[in-house]
Protein backbone atom coordinates (compact mmCIF):
# COMPACT_ATOMS: atom_id res chain seq x y z
CA UNK A 1 0.00 0.00 0.00
CA UNK A 2 1.23 3.25 -0.91
CA UNK A 3 1.58 5.95 1.91
CA UNK A 4 -0.36 9.20 1.40
CA UNK A 5 0.73 12.57 2.78
CA UNK A 6 -1.78 15.08 3.48
CA UNK A 7 0.09 18.53 3.59
CA UNK A 8 -1.04 21.93 4.25
CA UNK A 9 -2.44 23.17 0.91
CA UNK A 10 -4.08 19.62 0.91
CA UNK A 11 -5.57 19.96 4.27
CA UNK A 12 -6.95 23.42 3.78
CA UNK A 13 -8.74 22.04 0.18
CA UNK A 14 -10.04 19.15 2.40
CA UNK A 15 -11.64 21.37 5.44
CA UNK A 16 -12.87 23.59 2.40
CA UNK A 17 -14.30 20.81 1.00
CA UNK A 18 -15.73 19.18 4.35
CA UNK A 19 -17.46 22.61 5.65
CA UNK A 20 -18.38 24.84 2.57
CA UNK A 21 -16.23 27.87 3.52
CA UNK A 22 -14.24 30.23 1.31
CA UNK A 23 -10.85 28.63 0.98
CA UNK A 24 -9.04 32.18 2.72
CA UNK A 25 -10.66 31.93 4.76
CA UNK A 26 -10.37 27.99 6.00
CA UNK A 27 -5.96 29.05 5.36
CA UNK A 28 -6.36 31.91 8.14
CA UNK A 29 -7.97 29.62 10.32
CA UNK A 30 -5.51 26.88 9.77
CA UNK A 31 -2.44 29.21 9.95
CA UNK A 32 -3.94 30.97 13.19
CA UNK A 33 -4.41 27.53 14.88
CA UNK A 34 -0.34 27.02 13.75
CA UNK A 35 0.22 30.17 15.28
CA UNK A 36 -1.92 29.72 18.75
CA UNK A 37 -0.37 26.58 19.33
CA UNK A 38 3.23 27.92 18.76
CA UNK A 39 3.14 30.62 20.75
CA UNK A 40 1.34 28.93 23.44
CA UNK A 41 4.09 26.38 23.66
CA UNK A 42 6.93 29.37 23.97
CA UNK A 43 4.87 31.04 26.59
CA UNK A 44 4.55 27.41 28.58
CA UNK A 45 1.05 26.48 27.72
CA UNK A 46 -0.04 23.56 27.06
CA UNK A 47 -2.67 23.17 24.27
CA UNK A 48 -5.65 20.79 25.05
CA UNK A 49 -7.99 19.92 22.27
CA UNK A 50 -10.53 17.37 23.61
CA UNK A 51 -10.94 14.79 21.69
CA UNK A 52 -8.02 15.14 19.16
CA UNK A 53 -4.86 15.70 21.57
CA UNK A 54 -2.72 17.63 23.25
CA UNK A 55 0.09 19.99 22.38
CA UNK A 56 3.19 20.53 25.10
CA UNK A 57 6.92 20.37 25.72
CA UNK A 58 8.79 17.92 27.19
CA UNK A 59 12.93 18.44 28.68
CA UNK A 60 15.34 16.50 26.72
CA UNK A 61 17.79 16.13 29.12
CA UNK A 62 21.29 17.01 28.79
CA UNK A 63 23.64 13.98 27.46
CA UNK A 64 26.63 12.09 25.60
CA UNK A 65 26.31 11.69 21.82
CA UNK A 66 29.06 9.93 19.51
CA UNK A 67 30.01 12.08 16.13
CA UNK A 68 28.78 9.76 13.48
CA UNK A 69 31.98 10.98 11.02
CA UNK A 70 35.10 11.08 13.19
CA UNK A 71 33.63 8.41 16.61
CA UNK A 72 34.37 11.36 18.84
CA UNK A 73 32.03 11.98 22.19
CA UNK A 74 30.33 15.36 22.00
CA UNK A 75 28.02 17.01 24.53
CA UNK A 76 24.14 17.39 23.26
CA UNK A 77 22.56 20.36 25.52
CA UNK A 78 18.99 20.05 27.26
CA UNK A 79 16.53 21.28 25.43
CA UNK A 80 12.36 21.48 25.14
CA UNK A 81 10.86 19.51 22.55
CA UNK A 82 7.18 19.71 21.26
CA UNK A 83 4.88 17.07 21.56
CA UNK A 84 1.53 15.56 20.77
CA UNK A 85 -0.46 12.94 23.34
CA UNK A 86 -3.03 11.63 21.11
CA UNK A 87 -6.56 12.06 23.18
CA UNK A 88 -9.01 9.07 23.51
CA UNK A 89 -11.58 9.39 20.90
CA UNK A 90 -9.09 10.24 18.12
CA UNK A 91 -7.03 7.31 18.63
CA UNK A 92 -9.86 4.86 19.21
CA UNK A 93 -10.92 6.20 15.37
CA UNK A 94 -7.60 5.23 14.14
CA UNK A 95 -6.88 2.55 15.64
CA UNK A 96 -10.35 0.82 13.82
CA UNK A 97 -8.56 1.22 10.47
CA UNK A 98 -5.50 -1.77 11.03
Amino acid sequence: MEKKVLGKGDLIEEITKATALPKKEVEKVVNGLIDVVTTSLQNGTEVNITGFGKFSLAKRQARTGINALTKKPLNIPAKLVPIFRVGGPFKKACTKLA
